[in-house]
């Protein structure tokens, strides 16, 4: 945990970071995370919005998303 932290801090990472554990904190099984590194959006009310977005396609779900 100590390395990812720090690389997490070295490259200022933005966004929220979750760390894959075993029970409670299987969030690949939770999610149907087969691949690894996999992207999930979720949303403010905590369900699942997109998996595995990529260049390709984050700008324009997030634009879908964010419509007034």
């Amino acid at each position: 945990m100590p390395n990812i932290r720090r690389f997490l801090l070295d490259y200022n990472v933005p966004w929220p970071t979750i760390v894959n554990g075993s029970g409670d904190r299987d969030y690949a099984q939770a999610y149907g995370v087969a691949d690894v590194p996999a992207n999930i959006l979720i949303g403010p009310d905590g369900t699942v919005v997109q998996i595995d977005l990529s260049r390709r396609n984050l700008e324009k779900v997030l634009t879908e998303l964010l419509k007034p």
